[in-house]
């Protein structure tokens, strides 16, 4: 395994480090004794399998479902505690309830300790508010500092580090690519390529990997063993898929298709035009349908998380002339709404809520 400091925290910190959002039982907040002894020894053998690896960072979060509930009695149970221990935390209008959220995670993890607490989820001007006021997370997070109950606050521009979290499942489903987007990662796997691509640039200073089941670690350990040899692979690949998306696209298309398009905000409907071209753009580029459906139906359904709606309002509530009139500045608007009009015909009326909802 290779190290990186984490920022100014002087923190060694693993390039690849253990996510706690694929191996828990579930995403509801559980009981312990909901979760089965096979279930919970999946769990210890993962762990267990990271130590062996060299992911001495552990990372999980509060609305991880039961992930921090299992970690804590993987640490108890096998008196294994990682080097770094991390757990993310959202901010709250109360910070009284903020407090309690940090002081359950210590109790659910079962440790004296959390050395990294990120305040998760600072996705709009009222939660940066709520983070940095005066008596804030912030401050809170300070006098837990004093308690040494927490190390370093991940949020703190001080102690800021590059941490990217979950880049195989949100950077396109890699742990079930497409056909085409294997055969344009050759001689990689796109996972392979995707840890590559962003462990090459050394201001990145770990990725946070989630593992389901004790073999998810074999692909990402490649990605360590060539990372030295980063730059023989990345740029070839880069190139390939560069081209497809000129030819899948076409060359004025793969140019233009983003520019002078209407935020969210200001959109009839409140419908996210530029995520959804960029996701007919991965199915039509890279046959990345399963991907692009996911994320389209979190529109509307993803709160801060994932903002704007999708297009099953276009024709119903929104015009295809109120469409237009924002969309006067673009390259070809009338080629905008049919790609979401064949968004709406692939994907409409399902739903799908956001695992994190606040």
């Amino acid at each position: 395994m290779q190290y990186r400091r984490f920022g100014r925290t002087n923190l060694k910190i693993p390039v690849l480090s253990l996510g706690g959002m694929r191996f828990q039982k579930s995403w509801d907040q559980l009981d312990f004794s909901e979760v089965s002894y096979e279930e919970q020894n999946k769990v210890e053998n993962i762990l267990d399998l990271a130590t062996q690896y060299g992911l001495s960072h552990v990372e999980t979060a509060k609305y991880y479902g039961t992930s921090e509930v299992q970690l804590g009695m993987c640490f108890k149970n096998t008196k294994k505690i990682p080097n770094i221990i991390q757990t993310k935390i959202p901010p709250n209008s109360d910070p009284e309830i903020f407090e309690r959220d940090v002081l359950s995670s210590i109790k659910k993890l079962k440790v004296k300790k959390i050395d990294l607490l990120a305040i998760h989820g600072i996705n709009t001007d009222e939660h940066l508010h709520q983070a940095i006021r005066d008596g804030g997370c912030i401050d809170i997070l300070r006098n837990f500092q004093k308690e040494n109950l927490i190390g370093s606050i991940v949020a703190n521009k001080h102690d800021l580090g590059v941490f990217i979290i979950s880049p195989t499942d949100k950077g396109g489903h890699l742990h079930t690519p497409s056909r085409k987007m294997l055969e344009f990662c050759k001689p990689l796997h796109p996972i392979v390529f995707n840890d590559l691509f962003c462990l090459r640039n050394q201001n990145v200073h770990t990725l946070s990997v989630g593992i389901a089941k004790e073999t998810d670690f074999a692909l990402h350990l490649e990605a360590v063993s060539l990372l030295s040899e980063s730059e023989k692979y990345v740029p070839k690949i880069i190139n390939k898929l560069r081209q497809e998306s000129i030819n899948s696209l076409g060359l004025e298309w793969h140019q233009n298709w983003n520019r002078n398009l209407p935020s969210w905000e200001y959109t009839p409907g409140n419908i996210n035009i530029p995520v959804l071209l960029w996701l007919s753009n991965l199915i039509d580029w890279l046959g990345m349908e399963g991907y692009a459906r996911a994320r389209y139906q979190l529109l509307g359904n993803g709160s801060h998380w994932f903002p704007g709606f999708n297009a099953n309002l276009l024709d119903v509530d929104v015009s295809e002339g109120q469409l237009l009139k924002v969309l006067e500045g673009h390259i070809n608007p009338k080629k905008v709404i049919k790609k979401l009009r064949n968004l709406k015909e692939k994907f409409g009326d399902k739903n799908a809520k956001r695992l994190l909802k606040k």
